[in-house]
Order: structure tokens, then C-alpha cells, then sequence
């Protein structure tokens, strides 16, 4: 191999590298931002009462949705989290499996080596109450309008570990760790003492009030029943910084600001008599602004899931190791960037009964990370030596490797400090979801107020490799409007 290809060669193996397999943060979609939660019903309520900037006639309008959504696609997830996006991993402490859990304290007694299947099946459940509010300025200003809207909510995550201990002539069942309070992998992967990037073995929750979302807009009525406008939208932030504790951290809210820009139409297809069928859609893009995070981060050259790698800090203490998530956790600036909604529905009423189907489209920017400080002056401990006393650094090994076998760690000739991150690994990817939903609804009168009550239904998806970088959820809400 010539000089010309080696480069090559290195090149690529470099850009590779740059690429993680599995994530360390997931970042849902904002509950507040979400167009069928906002829109189903409401916005046909908003421009189709009897009439407009008229005194006698509303100017304020709540909507009111109680809410709960579930995830169902917990093997695509899973994969998201997993080493390699594998649906489970090979633990194996003798260096032929995909992770060596001897990396994060799990050490079965001499004579016996270590060996299981391990996978999860991560579960997101959300719950909680919409709050929309419209305020129609059209006394001020024809077609001027005002919008806010927010979710008072709760999360709950589950990843839902599972594994199988492996027995057999060279695994004896007695294998498991020798270590108090880590006797399998799960335990291993959920010591306190990793500190960043667990994998919580029960459920962890957390509430709040979701990111706020405003609105001002103008529109244009070109006949009684149809119209088109703009608006400009901003994003109040209400969340607070990411943990990293957890691989799979519940959030509400964001450190986020933003701002965007809206279109917001509505044109009736046929109206006769009792019966009426509206074609509506709104267009919005929206930028978010950097704001501080903290993210767990691989390492560009020792592959995906480094970051449970042990480190020493002194080449004179090779023994004194510590969990590599501890350093790997830095506190970087984080740029959602781009984020469109397209949301489209038909809007059947007969009488006082409404009903719609609609469809919606997320897409979100991958996420730009810019890390704020120098790599830690650390190394990866020297796995092979350790029980000898003679490691000085393994600059160069990966989490399957074992102090035996063919698939032994590399030791360093010189201490070396580990390489750059992979900050590919703790960045939110790309993502494109589609929901389609179904709702019905019936208005009335409300001491000559108009009122509305619906339910709807919905269901979110994602196709190709977004499967596994989106959460695919069901929804189901009620919605109550009240004018005055």
C-alpha cells in the first residue's frame, strides 16, 4: 500500500469515526409546539363563528386540552442507545462480546468469566393540559390577532432494561460479579458512581410547564368564509439544563429561545344550507437559538460507546481509575437551528356537529454542538495490566476488549491523554415525523357565547433510519372552548 492510499485509508477511518452509532441524549418533540394539539378544532372554531369584529361578538377565545401520549416503538428506540444500533448487546468478559462489562465493575470470580444478553425497551409516556389562547384585535386593526399557547405536563420515561444471564461448561452459574451491588450488567450500567449515562433500571419522571409559544398575526379575508395570513412566532424557553444523568432523560421545556415566521389559510370547498366543507392549512418555520447543555460524548478513536471506558488522570497512579463519564460529560453550546410544521386538514360541519381528519409534518435541523472547553487530561486506564500493577495508558481500546483472550486491550509505551470527542454521539439528530389524526366536535351557546367540546385521536410515525431517532406515539385529547 502506497503512501497516496494510506492516506486514504486514514481519511476514512477518520470520518467514520466522526459518526457515532448510538446517542447519548434524546430530545423530544415540544409538546407546545405541537400543530394538531393547537389546531385540531381550534382553528375552525377561531374563523367560523356567526361573525367577526362585531361588539356584541367574542374577542377572547381559551381552548382547553387535556392530553396523554404514549411512545410504541420501543425496539426501533432501543436501538438508538444501543452500542452499534443493535436490538441487544453481547456482554462477555472475555473479550469476544460486544461490551466487556469488566470496563464498568463487573467481575465474576476467577475461574468463570462473565456472560449475558442485555437490551431495553424504552417507553415515553406524557400527560397534562393544552392551554390555548387567541385574542382577536380586530377592533384595533382588521385581521389582527394574538396567540399563546403552553402545556402544563408531566413525563414519565421508562427504559425498561432486560437481561438474560448465559450459563454453560465454561460459564459456571455461579459467575455472577464479585462486587457488592453489581452482580449483572443492569447493575453495572446504573452504578451511582458512573455518575453521567446510566440506564435506570425504574422509572424516572419529571413536570413542569412546556416552552411558550406566541403568536401575532394579521389576515386577510378575501370572501366570508375563506381567508390567508401571516404571522411572526416566538418561543419563550421554560425548561431547565439537561442532566445527563440518564441516556434516556425526561424533559419539559427548553433553555431555548426562538423565532419564526407562520402562513395560516383557510378556504371553503362547499357550503350549503346546514352543510360546510373548509380545506385549512398552516405553514410555520421556527429557529432556536444556542443555549448551555451538558452532553456525554465517545471518543473519535475508540469507538461507539467509549464513554464507559475507565480513565486515570496521573501517570504515577495507574491503578486509581475512574469512570470515563465523568470526563466525558461537558457542559457544550448546544443550536437546535431549523425546525418547519406543516399541518393540513378537511373540516366537515353539519349543524352544530363538526368533524375533521388532518395530517401533520415535523421536521427538526440536526442539532450544532460546539464543545466550550480543552479535552480532560485523562487516559484510558490500562485494562490489560491492571492486576499486575505495571498499566501505564491504552490509548487505543474499545469497550469490547479483555485482559485475555484474542481480543486483548492495547497498552501504551508512553502515558497518553485520550483523543477529541465524537460530538456527533451527544448531538440530537435529524428528524422527519408524520401524524394523522382524527377529531369530533359539537358547538353550542353559552348565554349567547360560543362554546365547543371535541375528542381527538392521533397517531405519529416515522419511516427509514428516522424510526429509531423519532418517538413514534398515539395521542388521544379532549378539547374545550369557551368564548367571551
Amino acid at each position: 500500500m502506497n503512501t497516496f492510499q494510506k492516506l486514504l485509508v486514514t481519511l476514512f477511518l477518520f470520518q467514520a469515526s466522526l459518526f457515532a452509532a448510538s446517542k447519548t441524549v434524546f430530545v423530544p418533540r415540544s409538546t407546545t409546539r405541537d400543530s394538531v394539539l393547537e389546531l385540531s378544532q381550534a382553528n375552525y372554531f377561531f374563523y367560523h363563528n356567526e361573525a367577526r369584529c362585531d361588539e356584541e361578538y367574542p374577542w377572547f377565545y381559551f381552548f382547553f386540552n387535556p392530553f396523554v401520549q404514549r411512545s410504541f416503538n420501543d425496539k426501533d428506540l432501543a436501538k438508538y442507545f444501543l452500542k452499534d444500533n443493535k436490538s441487544c448487546l453481547s456482554i462477555r468478559e472475555d473479550g469476544l462480546g460486544d461490551v466487556n462489562p469488566e470496563w464498568l465493575g463487573l467481575i465474576a470470580p476467577a475461574g468463570s468469566n462473565f456472560s449475558s444478553v442485555f437490551n431495553v425497551r424504552p417507553v415515553r409516556t406524557a400527560y397534562g393540559a393544552y392551554f390555548n389562547m387567541y385574542f382577536d384585535l380586530c377592533r384595533f386593526w382588521e385581521g389582527l390577532w394574538l396567540g399563546i399557547e403552553t402545556a402544563a405536563m408531566g413525563v414519565t420515561h421508562k427504559l425498561k432494561p432486560c437481561e438474560t444471564v448465559t450459563t454453560g461448561a465454561e460459564n459456571p452459574v455461579n459467575n455472577f460479579g464479585t462486587i457488592d451491588n453489581i452482580r449483572i450488567f443492569t447493575d453495572a450500567i446504573n452504578n451511582p458512581e458512573l455518575c453521567f449515562g446510566r440506564f435506570n433500571k425504574c422509572k424516572v419522571s419529571r413536570g413542569g410547564l412546556d416552552d411558550i409559544q406566541v403568536k401575532l398575526g394579521q389576515n386577510y379575508f378575501f370572501r366570508e368564509d375563506d381567508h390567508i395570513g401571516l404571522y411572526l412566532v416566538a418561543n419563550i424557553p421554560t425548561g431547565k439544563m439537561q442532566r445527563a444523568t440518564y441516556v434516556f432523560e425526561p424533559l419539559v421545556g427548553s433553555k431555548h429561545a426562538g423565532v419564526g415566521i407562520g402562513l395560516n389559510a383557510d378556504f371553503n370547498l362547499y357550503g350549503c344550507d346546514d352543510h360546510m366543507l373548509n380545506w385549512m392549512f398552516d405553514l410555520k418555520y421556527l429557529y432556536l437559538f444556542k443555549a448551555n447543555q451538558l452532553r456525554l460524548f465517545d471518543l473519535c478513536a475508540n469507538g461507539d460507546w467509549s464513554r464507559y471506558l475507565q480513565v486515570v488522570q496521573n501517570s504515577d497512579t495507574p491503578m486509581l481509575t475512574q469512570p470515563g463519564t465523568k470526563f466525558f460529560t461537558q457542559c457544550v453550546k448546544v443550536t437546535p437551528k431549523s425546525e418547519i410544521n406543516f399541518w393540513t386538514a378537511l373540516h366537515y360541519e353539519f349543524c352544530r356537529y363538526n368533524f375533521e381528519l388532518g395530517y401533520n409534518l415535523w421536521w427538526r435541523d440536526c442539532e450544532r454542538v460546539c464543545q466550550k472547553c480543552a479535552n480532560p487530561p485523562v487516559a484510558i486506564a490500562d485494562l490489560a495490566n491492571f492486576i499486575a500493577c505495571q498499566g501505564i495508558s491504552a490509548s487505543g481500546a474499545n469497550i469490547s476488549q479483555s485482559v485475555i483472550g484474542p481480543n486483548i486491550a492495547p497498552t501504551d509505551s508512553v502515558f497518553t491523554n485520550v483523543g477529541p470527542f465524537n460530538i456527533d454521539s451527544g448531538t440530537a439528530p435529524r428528524v422527519l415525523t408524520h401524524k394523522l389524526y382524527a377529531s369530533f366536535a359539537y358547538d353550542y351557546l353559552i348565554c349567547s357565547y360560543p362554546a365547543m367540546v371535541g375528542i381527538t385521536t392521533a397517531c405519529e410515525f416515522a419511516t427509514g433510519r428516522n424510526k429509531r431517532n423519532a418517538l413514534e406515539q398515539w395521542q388521544i385529547f379532549l378539547t374545550l372552548g369557551f368564548t367571551y
